[in-house]
C-alpha cells in the first residue's frame, strides 16, 4: 500500500515536495529545478546508521536540544560534537519524545547539558555554570541556566 504526504518546505536550494511511505519504506523526494528530481531512501540511512529503539526516538528531541532552525544552538557545540556525546549518553533523552515533561525526564536532559560541557561529577547546569565561571571562563562559553532549559 502506497501512502502520499504532500509537504512544501522551501530551503535555499531545494523545495521538499512529497514523502511517500511505501510499508516500511520511506523516501524523501526532493526537487531542486524542473529537470532534476531527487529522491532519497530514508529507510537506508537509518539502516545503516544501526540506530537502537531508545536513539530512533530520542533523535528529534536530541536535534531540539542541540540547536535546530527554530531553537538556538549552544554556544561552541556544534552538532558533531554534541552528536559525540549523543551516542554514549542517548538514553538521557529517554521520554523526551513523549507528552508531559516529568522531572526525571528534565533532570536528565539536563545530565546530558553537563556532560556535553564535560564538567565532571555535576547533575544541575547552574553548578556547571558556577564551576565554568570560577575556572574564569568567557561568559558566552557558559551553558544556559537551569530556568533556561
Amino acid at each position: 500500500m502506497l501512502v502520499w504526504f504532500h509537504i512544501t518546505l522551501t530551503t535555499f536550494r531545494a523545495r521538499i515536495t512529497t514523502i511517500h511511505l511505501y510499508l516500511s519504506k520511506l523516501y524523501l523526494n526532493i526537487i531542486g529545478s524542473i529537470f532534476r528530481t531527487l529522491y532519497i531512501p530514508i529507510h537506508t540511512i537509518v539502516e545503516r546508521l544501526h540506530f537502537d529503539n531508545v536513539k530512533m526516538e530520542s533523535i528529534t528531541a536530541f536535534h531540539a536540544i542541540t540547536g535546530s532552525d527554530t531553537t538556538s544552538y549552544l554556544y561552541g557545540h556544534g552538532k558533531k560534537t554534541c552528536w559525540k556525546v549523543y551516542q554514549e549518553h542517548s538514553h538521557l533523552f529517554q521520554g523526551l519524545d513523549r507528552g508531559e515533561l516529568d522531572d526525571v525526564t528534565a533532570k536528565n536532559a539536563e545530565l546530558f547539558i553537563c556532560k556535553l560541557y564535560n564538567v565532571l561529577n555535576v547533575t544541575t547546569v547552574n553548578k556547571t555554570r558556577e564551576i565554568m565561571f570560577v575556572k574564569s571562563s568567557a561568559p558566552m562559553t557558559l551553558p544556559p541556566t537551569g530556568d533556561a532549559l
